[in-house]
């Protein structure tokens, strides 16, 4: 018996060693370890999936609802934050104008958005609808309207879920493309970042997330020059691109989602007894691989064959097909056909598909100029249309964004002289040339008459007819009226010859915007999962590094003692039983 209470005693010992270890490790008044999920994804622009240039779909709002209910099956306190992004730039933008996207955010459960620039493509007063209509906060920490955020739900959101206190801010860029580019101010990014970081700890955030459009370089110079945000979820780099992870100082990731909300990306924030936070980004991807919702997917197809219904209409036919240059200078016509002006101007970057020869409907209309630009007529000088034109080519000189596509005026265009010097020989379509003096007329959008792209020659000029109708209605009525329409004559010299190298603007359209009228067949898997022949989808790029892990907290140390002491007592209670097998315990002999 004097083996086993020696055992008994080492026994009692160990156990109060581990005791004692443990109210070491989480001090009196310490709080536990605790984490939240933030589930962050942005640019919808189609309800349903998009067709990517790897063959694969994303996106499509009935498998979103399937993701976001599967990362919440995980974490029931998950917050919900979309970045920005559902109103124009595609076919379903510009006959809905985002309203489907808020009603079904509400629906979803999106608790806090920011803005993109396409959420202002119908104008501000449209914005304001559409923010009435939300059920969500909306805000903006860098963009105002008279010195005032441009969202009544103020700059910043915090959120508090599960014990602990999520922080927002928003950041929005490239509002200078957009027709409320004179009406919406953007602020500087870190400067916004900075005041908007600091509201948010005078009101107890624990965690703070960055809701930005704006370039993953941009948002790490962000993250480095204000500490206090722990994450960031940024603008997709380009249609069809891949999912960008890197890394501010710190360790703190800034994620570039897929575009067409092609990918979730769950954000795991977890606090240590301290308050420290580490935050680790998991890519879950809006696939083929992922099963619709039925529900969902009855709207969508709902939507479908109700634009079906609406764009099936025939309007004409195309001779041949059509490049965007060369659709821009018909568009430019339109304007100056429907005006009766000198001039028309159409930007490039405001054309978004070619079209193929054959029948025109609604749909191809819609397809070509989705953002339902106000035309406006103006009247404007000769020196003014050569420093527009200087303006416009330093833009984007490859022939994108700004760059001028008109009608009834031609020019010769030199890239290799030096901006201010690069148009010249500026003339009718006589052939006279434009007298710096004299008065034009010219029909263009309101976007570039309130300076889109940098083009700002016209910003002063006096309206002759504001909103004389939207963009698309006019090149209808051209196309209408003309039954067939074809290349128009150029003047050699007016057109460069673009460097084949994509757009510098980030639009996130899918390569067929049409949509489907039939829904795709929701696959059988219910969850979401990776499909390892797809590279665009859920693939980083960038840093591909995880996020560190937290130190070992008091908690996980109590863990690692108890497992010890289980260790120690089966080890002790083996050599017992041994004994006994042998007959040496129980006996004194």
């Amino acid at each position: 018996m004097a083996l086993v209470r020696g055992i008994q005693s080492v026994l009692v010992a160990v156990i109060a060693f581990v005791v004692a270890l443990a109210a070491l490790a989480v001090p009196a008044g310490a709080a536990p370890a605790r984490s939240i999920d933030v589930l962050g994804f942005q640019d919808a622009h189609e309800f349903e999936p998009q067709t990517w240039k790897d063959g694969h779909e994303y996106g499509g709002i009935a498998r979103l609802a399937t993701v976001l209910a599967a990362a919440r099956a995980e974490d029931p306190h998950a917050i919900t934050a979309f970045g920005g992004d559902q109103v124009g730039g595609t076919l379903f933008g510009a006959v809905y104008r985002g309203e489907p996207f808020v009603k079904a955010f509400n629906e979803l459960g999106v608790d806090v958005a920011g803005f993109g620039q396409h959420d202002f493509d119908f104008g501000l007063e449209h914005t304001r609808h559409l923010m009435g209509l939300a059920q969500f906060t909306w805000i903006s920490s860098n963009l105002t309207v008279d010195s005032q955020p441009v969202s009544p739900d103020g700059r910043t959101a915090i959120i508090e879920r599960g014990g602990v206190k999520v922080g927002f801010l928003s950041l929005s860029g490239d509002m200078d493309t957009t027709i409320v580019g004179d009406e919406v101010d953007q602020g500087d990014f870190v400067a916004s970042a900075r005041s908007a970081a600091e509201e948010l700890q005078a009101g107890g955030t624990e965690v703070i997330i960055a809701l930005t459009q704006i370039m993953n370089g941009e948002a790490r110079d962000v993250l480095n020059a204000v500490p206090a945000i722990d994450a960031a979820m940024t603008e997709e780099a380009s249609g069809s691109s891949p999912v960008r992870i890197e890394y501010a100082s710190g360790e703190r990731p800034v994620v570039s989602p897929a575009a067409d909300y092609g990918t979730v990306v769950r954000f795991r924030a977890s606090l240590d007894e301290a308050g420290a936070v580490s935050v680790v980004p998991t890519i879950l991807p809006v696939s083929e691989n992922v099963a619709a919702g039925p529900a969902w997917n009855e709207v969508q197809a709902r939507y479908a064959a109700e634009m079906d219904t609406k764009l099936s209409e025939e309007v004409g036919a195309a001779a041949q097909d059509l490049s965007r240059p060369e659709l821009g200078r018909i568009v430019a016509q339109a304007y100056r056909e429907y005006a009766g002006t000198d001039f028309g101007w159409q930007n490039g970057g405001g054309i978004r598909v070619e079209l193929p020869a054959g029948t025109l409907t609604k749909r191809s209309l819609l397809s070509v100029l989705p953002f339902g630009n106000g035309l406006i007529i103006i009247t404007t000088t000769g020196a003014h249309m050569k420093d527009a034109l200087e303006q416009a080519i330093e833009s984007d000189p490859n022939g994108n964004r700004g760059f001028p596509r008109t009608a009834g005026l031609f020019y010769d265009v030199d890239l290799d002289k030096p901006a201010g010097e690069r148009v010249s020989n500026l003339r009718d379509e006589a052939g006279r040339p434009l007298d710096p003096a004299t008065s034009y007329t010219l029909a263009l959008t309101q976007y570039v008459k309130r300076g889109g792209d940098g083009v700002v020659a016209f910003k002063d000029d006096p309206l002759i007819k504001d909103q004389a109708t939207i963009d698309a209605d006019a090149f209808a009525d051209y196309i209408t009226r003309h039954g067939t329409i074809d290349v128009l004559p150029e003047t050699s010299g007016s057109e460069p010859t673009p460097t084949p190298t994509p757009s510098a603007e980030p639009t996130g359209e899918p390569t067929t915007p049409a949509p489907s009228a039939s829904p795709t067949p929701a696959p059988s898997s219910a969850v979401p999962t990776p499909a390892p022949t797809s590279p665009g989808e859920g693939a980083p790029s960038g840093d591909p590094r995880p996020a560190p892990g937290l130190p070992v907290t008091g908690g996980q140390l109590l863990g690692l003692l108890g497992v010890a002491a289980l260790l120690i007592l089966g080890g002790a209670a083996a050599i017992i039983l041994a004994r006994r097998r042998s007959g040496s315990i129980g006996h004194d002999n």
